[in-house]
């Protein structure tokens, strides 16, 4: 972890391969623009707890998922004796319609992973593009949410 002169501390988030959040942990809570710090005191260890325990069984339920949907991913025969146009067509959209399901489904459990690593480094409930808190709220609808509000509403 590198120290800039200002005291500021700059931690990476996402593993790594997010961008640099600068925080200042010796100061009072400050606001800048709409955003303030706070010392993360509003998520206490039961509440990071039980959003763990969501991810896990979040991340569970997508594995089974795509566990029982590889057999609708797989190519579609093209046999023209065995299977006419329509039904082909229809095989068609339904085996496209399994594979971005299955792209949304790997998205989400990225994010999840991403989120639990987070939790194990120390990082998780802060936004990883303004480092300020995310809302228990937000959280608690989404605990893989990597940012706050605003951030997000800024996109």
């Amino acid at each position: 972890m590198h120290e800039p002169a200002c005291g500021a501390v700059l931690t990476s988030s996402y593993g790594g391969y997010g961008p640099t959040l600068l925080w200042f942990p010796d100061e009072a809570p400050r606001a800048q623009g709409d955003h303030e710090i706070h010392p993360m005191d509003s998520l206490d260890q039961k509440t990071i707890d039980a959003l763990r325990e969501a991810l896990l069984a979040e991340r569970e339920s997508l594995v089974e998922t795509a566990k029982t949907s590889a057999e609708s991913r797989k190519p579609v025969t093209l046999d023209q004796q065995s299977v006419g146009r329509l039904s082909r067509m229809d095989a068609l959209q339904m085996q496209s319609m399994a594979v971005a399901s299955d792209r949304r489904r790997q998205v989400r459990l990225q994010r999840i992973e991403t989120a639990l690593g987070r939790i194990e480094d120390g990082e998780f409930g802060y936004c990883v593009i303004c480092g300020y808190e995310i809302e228990e709220g937000r959280l608690k609808n989404d605990p893989a949410t990597p940012s706050c509000i605003t951030c997000a509403s800024a996109q």
